[in-house]
């Protein structure tokens, strides 16, 4: 094995003779291995093949979504209203304090729910996917522009093995969520890693379902179309 480099960037290959693949953990290039002779693979084609695959996914995913009832879409975006008690004044004392009351109400990040609705993994010749479909309450009186969650998987015993980190809407001028205040929204995310290279945390995720894992969510930033931010 000792002698076998890249030949992008000269690091230490990582050989794997069952498979005949070859892999640079530097800089993460993909090689065929025959005859003691590694070759690159056609990235162009790949990437093409890969982008093809994924193009066939998202029109799956798109049937599939639009298989819901309008009944579930009512249900899963009906309004959820919530009122705010406003500060009472004691006396002659004049509202000093009502202002930070509501903005702190009107920006409450605990009002914001996040549930794992769905997990579904499919393959393809290269790579595999694990698409999650999100469910997101504003429960909060201001709308949500973009929120940043991290979601620890835990087994069924509480033992947590890893994390994924996921953004919805934008802070560079992208696409932004504009959740408004007492609505929910399903929105998905996936993870996509070479079939033949996966690691272990996607492993032990892969062909599950949210019933059997522990999840576990919590909201990293939260910023408001008002402009107003949580940062935890």
């Amino acid at each position: 094995m000792t002698g076998y480099t890249c030949p992008y960037c000269g690091a230490k290959l990582k050989i794997d003779r069952a498979r005949q693949k070859a892999y640079c953990e530097y800089c993460h290039s993909d090689f065929a291995l025959q005859d003691d002779t590694v070759t690159p693979f056609d990235r162009e084609k790949e990437e093409k093949d890969r982008e093809n695959r994924l193009a066939e996914l998202a029109a799956k995913r798109r049937a599939r979504l639009e298989k819901l009832t309008e009944e579930e879409r009512a249900r899963r975006k009906k309004w959820l209203w919530i009122s705010i008690i406003a500060a009472l004044i004691i006396g002659g004392t004049v509202w000093i304090t009502a202002g930070k009351m509501i903005r702190a109400a009107r920006h409450d990040h605990d009002k914001i729910g996040i549930t794992v609705q769905s997990m579904t993994s499919e393959e393809d010749s290269n790579h595999s996917y694990i698409y999650f479909d999100f469910e997101i309450r504003n429960d909060s009186k201001a709308t949500v522009d973009y929120i940043k969650v991290s979601t620890r998987m835990k087994d069924l015993n509480g033992k947590s093995f890893g994390t994924v980190t996921s953004e919805f809407g934008s802070l560079s001028g992208g696409s932004v969520l504009s959740l408004k205040p007492g609505r929910s929204t399903i929105e998905e995310v996936y993870l996509s890693e070479n079939t033949k290279l996966m690691t272990q945390f996607f492993q032990r995720i892969y062909g599950k379902t949210p019933e059997d894992l522990l999840i576990e969510q919590e909201i990293l930033y939260v910023r408001w179309s008002d402009g107003f931010v949580y940062k935890r």
